[in-house]
């Protein structure tokens, strides 16, 4: 019985670890979105919301086009982004960089 609980226990501690809100979804309102499409050039354009109320650290970034998520900042010279991510520079004149998911690149 006890082996049983602690299997549960470690089962529960390793999901709610793994499941920080990093990455998960963060909706744009209409605005935002209508500006992130490009406009009438069409291009996909990468926009950040840097007060997310969704987002644990706060931050919403669309990645050229991509579906907007939480995210947080980084520093390219000591990349801290979790696993299959990587820090990616937003604004090299205001010094933004942020952790984008491999797969968005």
């Amino acid at each position: 019985m006890l082996r049983h609980c602690l299997v549960v226990f470690l089962a529960i501690v390793a999901v709610s670890c793994a499941d920080d809100g990093m990455f998960s979804e963060c909706p744009f309102s209409t605005s935002i979105t209508q500006v992130c499409e490009g406009g009438e050039s069409g291009a996909a354009l990468s926009c950040v919301v840097e007060s997310h109320p969704r987002c644990p650290e706060d931050i919403c970034l669309s990645w050229k086009g991509s579906e907007s998520v939480c995210t947080r900042t980084c520093d390219p010279a000591n990349d801290s982004c979790p696993g299959g991510s990587s820090c990616q520079t937003f604004s090299a004149v205001e010094s933004k960089y942020f952790c984008v998911e491999d797969s968005r690149l």
